[in-house]
């Protein structure tokens, strides 16, 4: 059974702000001019479309969630319901950016070819998603506790976190030429426990359990989390690691 995640606009922006903040060094690499038309995508409420709107710049977000496409919209983003997979843009952009976005999806070979359609000859596509090794502890500590209840991690599994060697491969097959690309570690402060952030970006796992057991669940991976998670003031630390690019569709 395939498991999806669904957010609401109010929590990311509340519980879940660092993401946005994290992703404007992405922005800078980008280096957006006024008049360049880009395409966002995984855009979710549009924090970055407003961005780059404000800039001069013009933009489409897309984004596989309505909840997420109706609060852009209502921000004045030009947004989108679409699978980043199944993209039918052709040659309407100067730009691709994305942020925190493709390590939810399991077929990049689809969203790069899309991407590569999307882009302009010259074209860049720029962004950032989670790497090798990204979230180590917490999906060790959420493994520990499935398989002590019998229950088969991979099932519910929806990330995928490439290394730099699969993720070029990715794009050079897609016909996108790497520019730049690095494995950035990032300790992050979590605002509260494990236990909110699985209720805010790992609600696939929670789909495993029955609502009465969710919150014992819960309560073990905590357990299970703390020793690793836990710093000498009391903060949850994610061990979050982010693979970084700059890519080109190669000029005509």
């Amino acid at each position: 059974m395939v498991y999806q995640q669904t957010f609401e606009p109010e929590l990311l922006e509340t519980r879940a702000r660092f993401i946005t903040e994290f992703g404007m060094p992405v922005l800078e690499l980008l280096e957006p001019k006024p008049g360049e038309r880009i395409l966002d995508v995984g855009c979710g409420h549009g924090a970055i479309c407003e961005k780059l709107n404000a800039m001069g710049c013009i933009t489409v977000g897309v984004d596989i969630s309505s909840t997420m496409v109706d609060a852009a919209m209502k921000n004045g983003v030009d947004a989108r319901i679409m699978n980043a997979e199944n993209m039918t843009f052709n040659e309407e952009f100067d730009a691709v950016y994305t942020n925190s976005a493709m390590h939810w999806m399991r077929h990049l070979d689809k969203v790069a070819g899309g991407v590569k359609r999307a882009l302009k000859p010259g074209g860049r596509f720029v962004g950032e998603m989670g790497g090798k090794g990204s979230i180590a502890n917490i999906i060790g500590a959420i493994r520990h506790v499935m398989s002590r209840h019998g229950i088969e991690m991979e099932s519910v599994q929806s990330w995928y976190f490439p290394s730099i060697s699969e993720l070029s491969s990715i794009m050079e097959v897609a016909g996108l030429n790497i520019r730049s690309m690095e494995l950035i570690e990032r300790p992050t402060i979590l605002p509260g426990d494990i236990r909110d952030w699985i209720k805010m970006f790992g609600r696939h796992y929670l789909n495993a359990w029955d609502v009465s057991e969710a919150e014992k669940f819960l309560n073990e991976v905590k357990a299970a989390a703390q020793g690793n998670m836990v710093n000498e003031k009391g903060e949850w630390i994610g061990d979050y690691k982010r693979l970084r690019f700059y890519a080109l569709k190669p000029a005509k």
